[in-house]
C-alpha cells in the first residue's frame, strides 16, 4: 500500500468532494516565446490532478507537470507529451530539477514504491529522446538503499540540499514508518534523525536564516538549527510554537521571515525570534484548510493555497491583509490548489496554479486588456 498515493487519491477527494467542480477543459502551459496567444489550449486533456511542476532550463527549456503521469513540453513546441515511466505503468507525483538533472519518484498501479530516478533532459536523444510520443526516457534509479524501491512523498531543493521523503510499511506493527534523507550530490543519501518519530509523511521543507531547517509532518514542526541537516527536533511541545488542531500545510521563506500554514485556517510568521504574528481565516466559522505557499515576486505578495477556496493573497507578506482570490467568476475560486510554480524567466512572469481535478491554471499578463488574467487550459 502507497500511503502518499493513499492521501492524495483517495482521502483527499472526500475531503474535497463537496468543493469541486466539474470542468471539461485541460491543462496546459504557456510557451517561453510567447508566439502562441495567451489563452491557447496547448494540448493536456481531462480533468487531471496536477501536484507539482517544475522548470528546466539548460540547452533546452522544458517544463514538466507530476499529474501521476509526467508530462513535459520543451518551449519550442506547441503541445505536451507523456514521459515513458521507469516501469510500465508507473506513476509520478513528485518532482524536482537538482544539479542539472530531473530528480522524479515513481510508484506502481498498485502502491509499490519504485524509487526515486533522475534524467539529463539535455542528453537528447541519448537518454530523453522527444521525437518519440510518449517522449522516451532512459531514467537512472539512484542506487543508494535509502530511497530505493520506498515510496517517494516529497523531493525538494531546499537551499542547496536535496530532500527526500519516504513511506516504509512496518508488517510487524502494521503501520508506515517515515523517514527523511538529504544529500548534496544526488548519490549519498544521508539519513536525517527525529528526536520524537513523526506520525505523518514529511510534506514541506525549508532552509531559513544562519541556517535554520524547518520541517512539516502532520501536525508537527521540526527544526535543526544547524548545518549539516542531520538532526530534527520536534517544536510543539512548547505552546508558544505554532500549534493545530489538523495539520500543517507549507513553509515558504521570504527575505528574513519564514511563513506557516495550517488545515484549521492558521497562518504564522516567524522573524527570527517568535512565531506571535499570526492570524486565522474561516469561511461560515469552518477554517480554510491552507495548502502550500509562493512568493509571488511579480507584486511581493504572498500566495497560499487552499483545499477547496482557490487561493489566498497576503497582501506585502502581511498577515493582516489576507484576502481571497481570484474572482469568484472563475472556477478556480473554488478549487483546490496542491501547489503553485512561478515562472520569471518570461518577463513579467507566469504563474501557475496546479490543482486536485480541476488541471493546471495559469496567470499571465494580457497587454491588450491592460491586466492580469487566469486561464483554465
Amino acid at each position: 500500500m502507497n500511503l502518499y498515493r493513499y492521501i492524495r487519491w483517495i482521502i483527499l477527494p472526500a475531503l474535497l468532494s463537496v468543493f469541486l467542480l466539474g470542468c471539461d477543459k485541460t491543462p496546459i502551459f504557456y510557451t517561453l516565446e510567447g508566439v502562441y496567444p495567451i489563452d491557447k489550449d496547448l494540448g493536456l486533456t481531462n480533468n487531471i490532478a496536477v501536484f507539482e511542476m517544475t522548470l528546466f532550463s539548460d540547452t533546452d527549456t522544458w517544463y514538466f507537470a507530476a499529474a501521476g503521469t509526467l508530462y513535459a513540453r520543451s518551449s519550442s513546441t506547441d503541445s505536451w507529451k507523456p514521459l515513458s515511466p521507469p516501469v510500465a505503468g508507473a506513476s509520478c507525483d513528485t518532482i524536482e530539477v537538482f544539479g542539472g538533472l530531473l530528480y522524479a519518484g515513481f510508484y506502481e498501479q498498485d502502491g509499490t514504491g519504485l524509487g526515486l530516478y533522475r534524467v539529463d533532459p539535455d542528453d537528447n536523444p541519448a537518454s530523453f529522446d522527444d521525437s518519440t510520443n510518449p517522449i522516451s526516457v532512459n531514467w537512472t534509479k539512484i542506487a543508494d538503499a535509502a530511497v530505493q524501491d520506498k515510496q517517494i512523498g516529497m523531493v525538494k531543493d531546499v537551499g542547496g540540499t536535496l530532500c527526500v521523503a519516504t513511506a516504509v510499511w512496518n508488517d510487524t506493527d502494521k503501520k508506515f514508518e517515515y523517514f527523511f534523507f538529504s544529500t548534496a550530490d544526488g548519490n549519498n543519501y544521508a539519513p536525517v534523525a527525529f528526536d520524537i518519530a513523526p506520525a505523518d509523511p514529511v510534506v514541506d521543507s525549508e532552509l531559513y536564516g544562519g541556517p535554520q531547517y524547518w520541517v512539516i509532518a502532520g501536525g508537527d514542526l521540526y527544526v535543526d538549527t544547524s548545518a549539516p541537516l542531520d538532526n530534527l527536533v520536534l517544536q510543539n511541545p512548547d505552546p508558544t510554537e505554532p500549534q493545530t488542531s489538523g495539520s500543517f500545510g507549507g513553509l515558504l521563506v521570504k527575505g528574513t521571515d519564514l511563513y506557516l500554514s495550517a488545515k484549521d485556517g492558521k497562518l504564522w510568521r516567524y522573524d527570527g525570534s517568535d512565531w506571535d504574528d499570526t492570524t486565522t481565516v474561516k469561511i461560515d466559522d469552518t477554517g480554510v484548510r491552507f495548502t502550500r505557499f509562493i512568493d509571488d515576486t511579480r507584486s511581493g505578495d504572498i500566495l497560499v493555497g487552499t483545499e477547496g477556496a482557490g487561493y489566498y493573497k497576503l497582501t506585502g507578506g502581511a498577515l493582516s491583509s489576507v484576502q481571497r482570490r481570484p474572482s469568484p467568476t472563475l472556477d478556480l475560486y473554488k478549487s483546490a490548489i496542491n501547489s503553485f510554480y512561478l515562472d520569471t524567466a518570461v518577463p513579467p512572469g507566469i504563474l501557475f496554479a496546479c490543482t486536485y481535478g480541476s488541471g493546471l491554471w495559469r496567470e499571465v499578463y494580457d497587454t491588450d486588456a491592460g491586466e492580469w488574467k487566469w486561464y483554465q487550459e
